[in-house]
């Protein structure tokens, strides 16, 4: 009876054990990071944002998650995952994914070609690369837009009005954020437009 059981628990380790390890790795990353931040300062005069703000609130969610993730690994049963939603989940985009792929023979579900989506990337980083030398000229806020409204319209093909709720979404997203929450100054440009 004990080496059945000694043998399990060797076949669960040999199985779990990158997990684990790759989790617990993930975790003190979190936990340096929000230790990093609070030794920069989170807070400055007059209750703004420090310098160590964003690694330690970056660093509580990685290590939060980290120790989510640990406990499911170490809590839920084999049975519970198999019978899991996200089994459910990955049993059906599976079944999508392949009947997709019988129908439209290369083509994905937003009907692009392999070679269409190796592009993407390469047109995404020239986009934003682009916007960066904007900034300048137009303001961070304006050369985002143009950014985000070129990435889905052209890069995507969406519909235009997707373009715009997506581009408006993003804008108002960068500047509730920074501009009214934080309080920290937006460049505007040389034209001074927002």
């Amino acid at each position: 009876m004990r080496t059945l059981v000694s043998s399990r628990r060797k076949a669960w380790w040999k199985e779990k054990r990158s997990d684990i390890v790759g989790t617990l790795i993930m975790g003190a990353l979190g936990a340096a990071a929000t230790l990093m931040g609070l030794g920069y300062g989170v807070f400055v005069e007059g209750n703004h944002v420090g310098p160590g703000f964003m690694p330690m609130a970056i660093g509580i969610f990685i290590f939060g998650a980290s120790m989510l993730e640990l406990g499911r690994i170490l809590i839920a049963s084999d049975s519970l995952k198999e019978n899991s939603v996200m089994a459910v989940v990955e049993t059906t985009q599976q079944d999508a994914a392949e009947q997709i792929a019988e129908v439209q023979g290369e083509l994905d579900t937003f009907g692009r070609t392999q070679k269409q989506r190796n592009r993407a990337p390469f047109y995404i980083f020239l986009v934003l690369a682009v916007a960066l030398l904007l900034v300048d000229l137009l303001g961070l806020v304006v050369s985002f837009a143009l950014a985000v409204a070129f990435m889905v319209i052209v890069i995507e093909r969406r519909p235009w009005w997707v373009g715009i709720i997506a581009t408006s979404s993003a804008v108002a997203f960068i500047y509730v954020i920074f501009k009214l929450i934080l309080n920290i100054p937006l460049p505007t440009g040389y034209l001074g437009l927002i």
